[in-house]
């Protein structure tokens, strides 16, 4: 694993370097998997051109390894930082929302949906905004089925508990949309 971290705005330009080979892309003319695979293209051209197109995942190597939801997370205890493998050939998880035809255009359902790397990369870029957090975008991991490295330090601390939860999103202006019962294991909150 190379020593150190992708300097910050990483996760941004690599974005703008997405946005600038998909300008021409309308979504709706090319399906999902069409997306994807151009997408895919142009990350590993700019991971390339970045010095971090990568041959091995950095988790393989890392104390603490362990498969989660969207990622494979391993932690570096020299450094402290936590590194995070997509799983191979996805770009995270996210929501797809249907809408009534008619006003008010209610939400009439709702499914989950493997995110474009665009849309990968802008949750984090989102998430990094709203509450000054450090992931980076570490590299491409080149192999027939890629995966994007992200890295983010260690916080220390107790888990929150749901209410905790509700009052610190509270404080940075989001309202639950729902109260805790205790029994959830996820809040929706509203901005």
């Amino acid at each position: 694993m190379r020593s150190g971290r992708n300097a910050p705005g990483a996760l941004e330009d690599a974005s703008c370097h997405l946005c600038g080979g998909m300008a021409a892309t309308r979504r709706g003319r090319e399906s999902l998997p069409e997306l994807r695979t151009r997408e895919r293209l142009l990350l590993r051209e700019w991971a390339e051109g970045q010095g971090c197109l990568l041959r091995e995942d950095p988790t393989l190597r890392l104390q603490r390894r362990s498969s989660h939801g969207e990622h494979v997370v391993g932690f570096d205890s020299e450094s402290d930082i936590w590194w995070k493998t997509t799983h191979p050939g996805k770009a995270g998880v996210g929501a797809e929302f249907s809408y009534e035809l008619l006003p008010p255009f209610a939400i009439a359902g709702i499914k989950a949906r493997e995110l474009l790397p665009s849309e990968y990369l802008a949750r984090l870029i989102l998430h990094n905004r709203e509450f000054g957090d450090d992931v980076r975008l570490e590299g491409f991991l080149d192999e027939d089925q890629p995966s994007l490295v992200v890295s983010q330090p260690h916080i220390k601390g107790t888990p929150a508990t749901a209410e905790q939860m509700v009052q610190q999103m509270k404080a940075l202006g989001y309202r639950a949309s729902r109260q805790p019962s205790g029994r959830e294991k996820e809040l929706d909150f509203l901005l």
